[in-house]
This record gives C-alpha cells, sequence and structure tokens, in this order.
C-alpha cells in the first residue's frame, strides 16, 4: 500500500467517485512525487532574491474610476418603460 492511499480514498469518498485500487495506487505516487518536488524547492537558494507579490511592476494599468457625468434619478427613470416609487418595475420571473 502507497503512502498517500488512504488520502486518495478520502479524497475519491468526497467527490463521489469510484477508483480502482490501480487508479488509487497510480494517483498516490503521483502525489508522492508531486510532494517531492515541493522539497526539492525547498533546498534553492533564496538569499538576496526580493519577494514577489504581484508579477505587474506597475500596480495598475487601469484608469481611476471616476464618475465624470452621473445622471439624476429622474433622468434614469425618464427611460424606464414602466416604474414605481422611483424603480423598474419589471415582469415576473420567477415562480
Amino acid at each position: 500500500m502507497s503512502e498517500f492511499q488512504d488520502e486518495i480514498k478520502e479524497m475519491a469518498k468526497l467527490a463521489a467517485i469510484k477508483l480502482t485500487k490501480q487508479e488509487e495506487e497510480i494517483f498516490s505516487k503521483e502525489i508522492a512525487s508531486m510532494l517531492k518536488l515541493f522539497d526539492a524547492f525547498e533546498e534553492v537558494d533564496t538569499k538576496g532574491v526580493a519577494r514577489l507579490e504581484n508579477i505587474n511592476e506597475d500596480s495598475s494599468h487601469l484608469r481611476q474610476d471616476i464618475a465624470a457625468n452621473p445622471h439624476s434619478d429622474t433622468q434614469v427613470m425618464s427611460s424606464a418603460i414602466n416604474s414605481k416609487y422611483g424603480y423598474f418595475v419589471t415582469p415576473k420571473f420567477v415562480e
């Protein structure tokens, strides 16, 4: 039995899928190889390397969100087909 087979069985149970013994063994080996890869990352010397919080140098290329020409409620409601008490009235679509 592989070292992660119990975890694989639990994940399959939570996902409501059935795995064969062979599939459990395959997935268990795959998880073990992924974890070995992460262990290899820990061996890399990162001293003196600046922490990367965002892959983009600039914080945002988007324009500022400023209302340039705000419309009044009366202007907006004047285009409504049907309104009541300052709200749009629409046909009921949920039973």
